[in-house]
């Protein structure tokens, strides 16, 4: 520290032409990683997101219309807009899973990374869970 104090005070004109390419590079570095950590904390709520989809759908034993207004109120709240895929065996005819069927719910959702505002490169983050319905239907 004292050294970099003694070159900052010294006149000469060697360190500013690399001293601010190095300063530069720093701050370069700083936004991309705070950019990638906006990456992360957007993919780690989308995987919050699906975990809750799953868990509530394993509670209804069922893929009906309120599940749908949950992924509504779950996106409004996390201000995520995401695309969801639900892949279900339900029993024939029916929005209902029988017990231990097996379901799988996919959400996409397009984050962009960049540095600052000079380049933006869009970013598809896909979260997968999967669950067991605890409901049993009599049939």
């Amino acid at each position: 520290m004292k050294r970099m104090i003694k070159k900052l005070s010294e006149r000469r004109g060697d360190f500013t032409i690399s001293g601010a390419f190095k300063i530069l590079l720093v701050v370069a570095l700083v936004v991309i990683f705070i950019s990638i950590g906006g990456v992360l904390m957007t993919w780690n709520k989308v995987n919050m997101l699906s975990s809750e989809i799953v868990r509530y759908i394993e509670l209804q034993g069922r893929v009906d219309s309120s599940v749908y207004d949950k992924i509504d109120e779950l996106k409004d709240s996390t201000n995520l807009n995401v695309t969801v895929d639900i892949d279900a065996s339900c029993i024939s005819g029916t929005d209902r899973i029988q017990f231990g069927g097996q379901f799988t719910v996919t959400l996409t959702y397009e984050a962009s990374f960049g540095l600052g505002g000079v380049f933006q490169t869009p970013i598809e983050l896909h979260a997968t869970a999967t669950g067991r319905s605890e409901k049993y239907w009599k049939t």
